[in-house]
């Protein structure tokens, strides 16, 4: 074999095996999913349909079941692909799943932070700075992930360089999610300081609401947490080489944040949902509106 042989074999056993961890991720990770999407289905059907928000839950549920399997489709039949064909000259057949690797994933991420910006409006409910602070995140977050997942069509890539706007998608979506956990925590600690006093006569810590408020703080930051490693290890993968241990490692940890996008709004849903504790806890506190969460 002549070294420029050799070197084609070499890079495509690696992209090879980099594309089949990426698959064991997201097939742990899909299995992961499955479950809870089934729970927030039946939840969300049990309380009925009516009104437009439960119909909005419903179908943002729907997409993500949809998207997630889309992902895992995807996944799935690159690898076969990279055996076929030749990944230094590769074919229409695998160009047309590359251009929608990014899709699935983007469009999940945009509907869960989404959610998390929805439920931080509405436990905020006569606040106009923070609606139109956390709107206007929003927007800005879906314009750029948009503009990065055309750019992604525009120029194929098959070896995961990363541009300054692969960057910018995950340090604007942290900052999303970032501000609405923030905005939820100090509604927890505002809210705390009413009822301390009532619950402290029943012999409870917190109030049931409380609770509630505290395990999606909890939550948010976990996702936070997630979007944390990833975006160190996005701003590290520029500065390394093609297909190395980085890369690899990058490679894995995102595929692993595009596994757990959907089911973290899942989680979401599936608290509210079970959540049957009074609308107010008296007339003297904050009055959050579960039925709109």
């Amino acid at each position: 074999m002549t070294p420029a042989e050799i070197e084609a074999v070499v890079v495509t056993g690696t992209a090879i095996y980099f594309n089949t961890c990426q698959w064991m991720t997201a097939c742990a990770l899909y299995g992961a999913f499955i479950f809870p999407a089934i729970i927030a289905v039946y939840l969300l059907l049990k309380k009925g349909v009516q009104g437009y928000r439960r119909k909005i839950l419903i179908a943002c549920v729907i997409i993500l079941i949809l998207l997630n399997t889309w992902n895992y489709v995807l996944a799935s039949a690159i690898v076969p692909l990279l055996v076929q064909d030749d990944i230094l000259s590769p074919g229409n057949e695998i160009v047309n799943f590359v251009v929608q690797i990014s899709w699935p994933g983007t469009i999940c991420l945009m509907i869960s932070d989404g959610i998390v910006v929805w439920r931080a409006c509405v436990i905020w409910p006569d606040s106009k700075i923070i609606k139109y602070m956390l709107t206007t995140l929003m927007l800005g977050n879906i314009a750029i992930n948009l503009a990065d997942c055309i750019f992604d069509n525009l120029t194929v890539n098959f070896f995961g360089n990363l541009i300054s706007l692969d960057v910018s998608v995950v340090f604007i979506s942290l900052g999303v999610n970032f501000a609405a956990t923030f905005l939820i925590g100090l509604k927890v600690w505002h809210h705390h300081c009413f009822t301390k006093e009532l619950y402290s006569l029943h012999k409870q810590n917190v109030s049931p609401t409380t609770r509630i408020l505290l395990m999606l703080v909890e939550s948010g930051g976990l996702f936070c947490i997630a979007q944390i490693v990833i975006a160190i290890l996005t701003v590290l993968d520029t500065y390394t080489s093609v297909l190395s241990s980085l890369d690899l490692a990058f490679a894995v940890a995102n595929q692993f944040y595009i596994g757990i996008t959907p089911i973290y709004p899942l989680a979401v849903l599936i608290m509210l949902s079970m959540n049957h504790s009074p609308l107010e806890d008296s007339f003297h506190t904050t009055h959050i509106d579960w039925a709109k969460v």
